[in-house]
This record gives C-alpha cells, structure tokens and sequence, in this order.
C-alpha cells in the first residue's frame, strides 16, 4: 500500500468529495427517503473504508497538515536498518539521521534535541557491527520515557541487537528495561544462519509482518524452522550459562591483537573505542598508506579472516558509511580492517595474526600499493 504523502493527502482528498456529494445527495433526494438513505450509507460506507485504511498503515496521525513525522535517532547505521529507513523516508515519513564521534559514540546532545513531540519511533543499534562501540541504550531509553511522562506522547524505541547477543549484558528488566524491541540473530552465538528473534513488549501491537496461517502469535505467518529455532535455543542457553568466561575470553583476545598491532605496526589509526564503551568482539584499525581490501585477500592465504565492512553490506562496493559517519578521511577508511573475536581464539592466534598483519603491511607500503 502507498502511504506517501502524496497519496495520503489524495485519499484525505477523496474523503472530503465523497462528504460533499453526501451533503449534494441530501438537498437533491428531497422527499425521497428511500433513494437518500441508499446514497447516505454508500458514501458513508466508502467514508469508512478509506479511513480505515488510513488508519491501518499511518499509526498516528500528529501535525495539521496531516503527515505523519517520524524521526529515527539512529547512529552510525547498519545497511539493514539504513534501507528500511530510506524507504519509509521515500513513503513521507521524516527521518532525522543522529551523528556520532570519531569512536562511533553517539551525540546524546543532538539526539535529546531531535526527539520532539512529532517523534514516534527510535531505532539505535546496541553495539555497532563496525567499530564494536557500546550504544548508551539504558540513558536513551531512560530519557524516551521520562519524555513520554513529560510530553504525553507515546514513543516507543527499538534496539538492533545483533551484534552485542552475547557479548554484552541484555536484561529486559534490567539494561533494556524501557525498549520496546529488540532484534537479534542465531549466527551471531554460534546458532544456524537464518533464524532470529524479535522480543516485543507485552501490551504492544505490531501488525503482522507475513499475514496467512497465523503462526508465531500472528505476527509472521508460514511453517516454522523448527531445527533453526531449536537450534538458536540451544546456542542462546550455552551463550547465557558461560557469558561471563566467553566474553572474557574475547576481551583478551581483542586486548592481545590491539597490543601486538600497536607495538609491532606503525602509523596505524585505532577507530574502536578504548574504553569502557568497547565491546568485546570487534576491532576496527586503519593501516595508513595501505588498501583494506588487499590486505583482506592476502590475510586469506594465511588462514586469517578479517573484512572491510559489515557483513550486511558485503556485497556492497564502496567505502564504510559507518566509519565516514565518524569523520574519517577517504584514504584512512580505504584502509580500515575490521577483526571479529569469539570464545574461541586465543593469545597464540593473535601472536599469529599480528606477525602476518605487520608482514602484510609492510610489503604493500614497501610496494607503494597505496595510489
């Protein structure tokens, strides 16, 4: 169904004649009670259809124009959660794109400022795919509603949480007391690839995404992946019973490579963060004077997989809207590397990596690969 604003504003349109030819109906029927009432119920039915469709794909109707205006405070986006605002953008909803710091931070000074009475909906990744910088999802959803309270209003806040299942505390009734959503993903607990889950909030509706037979409470209809459902169960159940000795694990890991790469490469540029706001499973480092997309493939033949960007956008040509939305220069993400860590690597392997990683870069530098 189109819900632009062009189209909406054509359907308010067909409304308003159709109450006018009511009205024309009414003075010209007269006397004539039976034909009236005919015409009266079938405009007044038409009325009601076209409301009701209205109604069914615009949740709320705000501004007197009649638009719609929704504002996404999002950070550096993910490709998967970027398409999906541009289409409802393309649709008539207004979006406002929250920027970030040179570690991916989110400017809480400029989001608090973008939440207006108008906001309907905010969407912030949890942890970013890219850089592994830790979102403040507890002081945002803190303040949506302290808002709502203040305001009246009825926002309601979703959280990608792909990449930080598993790796960094995620309570319901704790960290992530105030989201409405949560999205999150099998593959990334070591579960089958494609299955995942969406926690919604009890008491909130959301219209059925694949409408038929009505499996999974309605919401999204067609046979269950049983084995990748049991599957994810599994992995979730293993991830939550050790979470403490695995994202150890990781932090040691990550914590190995940053050391070696520091002492052992020169003029590098570390775009994760170093602090507490570092998740565990992500580095991301620019290797001047060098191309991350040669280093990728020469990396490969020594059994050593990194990448360039995220893994939705692989198949994507062009440099990281993430790392650009940071303030990179065009040379400095052109040689960006992103390392992923999980329970399973060990202080040895970075020893490894670090020795192939210095090897790699020196000879492309040597090479003047870098045009």
């Amino acid at each position: 169904v189109d819900i632009s604003s062009e189209n909406l504003e054509k359907m308010r349109a067909d409304v308003d004649n159709l109450r006018k030819k009511q009205e024309t109906a009414s003075t010209e029927a007269g006397a004539a009670g039976a034909e009236y009432n005919t015409r009266k119920n079938t405009y007044v039915e038409t009325i009601g259809r076209l409301q009701e469709r209205i109604q069914k794909y615009i949740p709320e109707i705000h501004d007197k124009s009649g638009l719609t205006e929704m504002k996404e405070a999002l950070n550096a986006w993910k490709k998967s959660i970027l398409e999906t605002v541009k289409k409802l953008e393309n649709q008539g909803f207004k979006v406002e794109y929250i920027g970030v710091d040179s570690k991916c931070r989110l400017d809480m000074r400029q989001f608090k400022k973008a939440v207006t009475e108008d906001t309907i909906l905010i969407s912030v990744m949890a942890l970013n795919n890219e850089t592994g910088t830790v979102m403040p999802i507890s002081e945002i959803a803190e303040f949506k509603d302290s808002f709502n309270r203040s305001h009246g209003t009825r926002i309601l806040m979703h959280t990608d949480a792909v990449q930080a299942f598993g790796k960094i505390p995620m309570n319901v009734k704790g960290n992530l007391k105030g989201v409405d959503m949560i999205s999150v993903s099998g593959h990334k607990i070591h579960g089958p690839k494609g299955i995942g889950g969406l926690y919604v909030k009890k008491g909130l509706h959301i219209p059925a995404y694949i409408i038929g037979g009505g499996q999974e409470s309605n919401m999204r209809s067609g046979t269950e992946n049983t084995v990748g459902i049991a599957g994810m169960g599994c992995a979730a159940k293993i991830s939550h019973e050790n979470f403490d000795n695995r994202t150890r694990k990781m932090r040691d890991a990550r914590a190995a490579l940053l050391q070696g790469i520091k002492a052992e490469v020169p003029e590098i540029m570390v775009n994760s963060p170093e602090d507490d706001t570092a998740g565990p499973s992500v580095l991301n480092v620019s290797f001047l004077g060098t191309r991350g997309e040669v280093l990728l493939h020469t990396l490969e033949q020594d059994g050593i997989f990194v990448s360039t960007g995220s893994a939705c956008s692989s198949n994507k040509k062009g440099q990281s809207h993430v790392l650009g939305a940071m303030g990179l220069k065009p040379k400095e993400i052109e040689g960006a590397i992103r390392f992923s860590f999980s329970e399973f690597n060990t202080a040895e392997e970075m020893e490894y990596v670090t020795e192939k990683v210095k090897q790699a870069v020196t000879r492309f530098r040597r090479l003047g690969s870098f045009r």
